[in-house]
């Protein structure tokens, strides 16, 4: 670490983010005491003195790297006030968040009792303060205490043990920076109604540049400021940090600081000329990956969005929330996405059986379920499209029955089958008529749909693009539709390789998931010892009788689609808050005529299900806010 060095107390300049400082409030060594006791057990004032003036004390600017993985362990960490961020970085270059570490905790234990290497990056969320124990500190503090050594070794065992269910933590979200373009009524009339929304989740407080007391000013070192946060922390859910328009040095503070960064835009507003947008990237492109949100405001419903991808690529957002000024709800979602308690609801493939989503959505409605962000794979992203386009029931019946039900979407043949049985341009055709050009992102609900790469060998989850093409794929059965090429790659059917794709909803950030499956029917016996020849089967056409039962050419092709990918769906069924599985008895894969049956199986199944009371008490779990919201953090081996 050669870019820190010891400073006087006093000394806290701008060009030098890491700093060593001497602990120059009284309350550090309190927070420092709250961190020993978990290694240590009770330590008298006499120890924290020395432990603390055996260490260095580091102040790090929000934004920076601590440590990097693969670097040498050159000691502990303690975590006195201010957020960090854990990730690695796996073998294709991606990186993958492990959690946060907040105030108490410590990090790079697991170097130091290990092989000396970083096992993960360590990032500032926001600026810190931390005490380090080099090598020989760590050393003397566990000659002086046994007791360090066996609770931190029981601190590695605990973040390394692994979780029985898969689940992907999300970040805390406390601290929320929000920037408006739209002049201060705007900003005000937002922010008051994102307290709101916010209510149900805990208190919040509102900071502005005023609110900072002398004692902390903006050129004072990491560490104050970090303290001031974390006491503000321990009295509210929520902090909302207002941008002042044109205050820059304000603005940039505040992203400094931020666990959620939301540019809030009138929607008609030129992305090329909105200076919050562009000043979102530029001030906090740093090591650390701290959500950016654009939140487009619509005067109403009347107009579906559109151009968003414009602002995406202006501002490089993580995501557009557009929200409804007529609509409570919008803000509502808004306000489950930033308190960890969005619902995402997933659907998964299997043809004409799949209509009994439709049944599944109904009674979920009914009982009062919001639906944040959708999802799903083949027939079920062709539902969830309709749902996040906020299609009433009404619209969204009338055109299944119009595209399924009075056509069959399947059934323009190739003359030559070199690469599929069918053309599938009147699939495409159905899917533009029904969504025309609309994109992805321009949608009123998150969406994502799954399909498998052919040209990759990997499962590609679509977020952005034209929403036509992205059903296309995700429908493309193998051998059935020819295959649809994106970006110069092949794509055919999700359920390949994840039919019930929940660890996407929940990576995508939806803080409860509830997945939608078809059961499989499974068949003791086909009551045959061999296939029939294609003569007797088509004399069994002929005479219309079924003396074999042995399913056609596509219906085989669609089933074995989904069983390739069944293993995943278990896995995302297991991981799912809330599981409904429709048994659809007497609906073929390629039966759309029976869509009403399909959706009524589905409809009772799932009223059923929920008068059940394991099931009751995972749907009021989601309903209900917690009392006490608890960080969602886990611990990670660093």
């Amino acid at each position: 670490m050669d870019h820190i060095r010891l400073l006087p107390v006093q000394e806290s300049p701008k060009d030098l983010p890491l700093t060593l400082l001497s602990p120059d409030h009284v309350t550090d060594f309190d927070y420092l005491r709250e961190a020993l006791v978990p290694l240590i057990g009770q330590v008298t004032a006499e120890d924290v003195r020395e432990i603390g003036a055996s260490g260095e004390w580091v102040d790090l600017e929000g934004g920076l790297r601590l440590f990097s993985q693969g670097d040498a362990a050159d000691g502990l960490y303690l975590l006195i006030h201010g957020r960090l961020r854990a990730s690695v970085t796996a073998g294709d270059g991606s990186e993958e968040v492990l959690g946060d570490v907040a105030p108490g905790e410590a990090v790079g234990e697991m170097a130091l009792l290990g092989d000396g290497v970083r096992t993960a990056h360590v990032d500032a969320v926001r600026d810190s303060r931390l005490l380090r124990l080099d090598v020989e500190a760590f050393h003397g503090v566990a000659s002086r205490h046994p007791e360090f050594l066996w609770n931190l070794s029981r601190l590695v065992v605990s973040r390394i043990r692994p979780s029985h269910r898969a689940t992907i933590d999300l970040p805390v979200v406390r601290t929320i920076a929000v920037a408006c373009s739209g002049g201060s009524e705007m900003r005000d009339r937002f922010v008051a109604r994102l307290t709101a929304a916010l209510k149900p989740y805990g208190t919040s407080a509102i900071l502005r540049a005023t609110d900072l007391p002398p004692e902390v000013t903006r050129t004072c070192n990491p560490g104050r400021l970090a303290a001031w946060l974390d006491e503000h922390e321990t009295r509210h859910r929520f902090l909302l940090a207002v941008a002042d328009p044109g205050d820059w040095d304000w603005r940039r503070l505040l992203f400094r600081q931020a666990d959620r960064i939301l540019v809030v835009c009138p929607a008609d507003d030129d992305p090329g000329r909105s200076q919050s947008a562009r000043r979102s990237t530029a001030e906090r492109g740093r090591q650390v990956r701290v959500r950016r949100d654009l939140v487009l405001l619509h005067p109403d419903g009347c107009r579906p969005p559109s151009g968003t991808a414009r602002w995406l690529d202006a501002g490089d957002f993580t995501r557009a929330h557009h929200l409804r000024e007529d609509r409570d709800g919008d803000y509502e979602r808004l306000g489950r996405f930033l308190a960890g308690r969005a619902v995402g609801l997933v659907f998964a493939g299997g043809g004409a059986k799949g209509f009994a989503h439709l049944g599944v959505l109904r009674a979920l409605k009914e009982q009062g379920v919001p639906v944040d962000a959708v999802g799903g794979t083949s027939i079920g992203a062709i539902l969830a499209a309709a749902v996040a386009s906020d299609w009433d029931d009404r619209r969204l019946t009338s055109a299944l029955r119009a595209s399924f039900v009075a056509t069959n979407p399947a059934n323009d043949f190739q003359v030559l089958p070199f690469v599929s049985l069918v053309k599938g341009r009147k699939m495409e055709r159905l899917l533009r008529r029904n969504l025309g050009e609309a994109r992805i992102e321009d949608l009123w609900l998150p969406f994502f749909c799954v399909s498998s790469n052919l040209t990759a060998s990997e499962k590609a989850v679509h977020t952005r693009g034209p929403l036509w093409k992205a059903l296309r794929a995700s429908a493309s059965i193998a051998g059935v539709f020819p295959p649809v090429v994106i970006d110069g790659q092949l794509h055919i059917d999700g359920g390949s390789f994840d039919n019930l794709p929940v660890d996407t909803a929940r990576r995508l950030d939806a803080g409860h998931v509830i997945g939608c499956d078809i059961a499989r029917p499974v068949h003791p016996s086909v009551g045959i010892d061999a296939v029939p020849s294609a003569g007797r089967l088509l004399l069994d056409r002929l005479l219309r009788r079924r003396r074999h039962r042995v399913p056609g050419m596509m219906a085989t092709m669609m089933q074995a689609t989904f069983l390739s990918g069944l293993e995943r769906a278990r896995c995302g069924a297991a991981d799912a808050d809330l599981f409904f599985e429709a048994k659809m008895s007497g609906v073929g894969f390629l039966d759309w005529k029976a869509l009403d049956r399909a959706a009524s199986l589905g409809y009772d199944q799932t009223r059923e299900a929920l008068d059940q009371p394991a099931c009751r008490e995972r749907l009021d779990a989601i309903l209900r806010p917690p009392a006490d919201p608890v960080s969602s953090r886990r611990r990670v081996p660093l």
